[in-house]
């Protein structure tokens, strides 16, 4: 089956007219230390699926990344929030990346095209990847390339063997060395 969905049109600052106006979690710049992560998500505002995606997706980048993840949902700790937005270009979620104008943490969840908990839990390993300074890639093995389908879901796509090398030079990695977590992930 080709089902094709589109995540995100670019690796680039998205324009802020695409963010809902509301308040966002205040510790948004935690997203961006480049020791170890303590990711503080809100999630009061979500499906219960939905939450359960987006541990999932932080679980996963957990084993990569020397991360903590909590949730946390009050506004004035939390630095990562998933939102559900309304936006008929057909894109399923969308972020902001780090340093760009608008970036504050969070994901936005298209309702107008909505997906099961299962794929959701790769969208949002994708979007996550993007607040933590991943782009777009051009390797389809990668649940960074620009476009997810259905047998990337299916067959578990996650970050391949470059996505970690660039996401280590952003943050700091698990203790594991990197050829354990390189022989896990799919290569170029």
């Amino acid at each position: 089956m080709g089902l094709f969905l589109l995540v995100v049109g670019l690796c680039a600052c998205i324009p802020a007219f695409a963010h809902t106006h509301r308040e966002a979690c205040r510790a948004y710049n935690g997203l961006l230390t480049t020791d170890h992560l303590n990711v503080r998500v809100k999630l009061d505002q979500v499906s219960a699926g939905d939450a359960w995606a987006m541990k999932e997706a932080l679980k996963y980048l957990a084993t990569i990344l020397d991360m903590s993840v909590i949730v946390d949902n009050d506004i004035r700790s939390c630095n990562l929030e998933p939102i559900y937005a309304n936006d008929d270009s057909g894109r399923l979620a969308w972020t902001i990346m780090p340093h760009s104008d608008g970036f504050d943490g969070t994901i936005n969840y298209n309702t107008a095209h909505r997906v099961q908990a299962g794929p959701l839990v790769a969208i949002l390993i994708h979007e996550i990847g993007h607040l933590l300074g991943l782009c777009h890639t051009r390797d389809r093995r990668s649940v960074m390339y620009y476009l997810v389908d259905s047998s990337q879901v299916m067959n578990g796509s996650r970050l391949t063997r470059r996505d970690i090398e660039e996401v280590g030079k952003l943050h700091a990695l698990r203790s594991k060395t990197y050829d354990d977590l390189a022989r896990s992930s799919p290569s170029p």
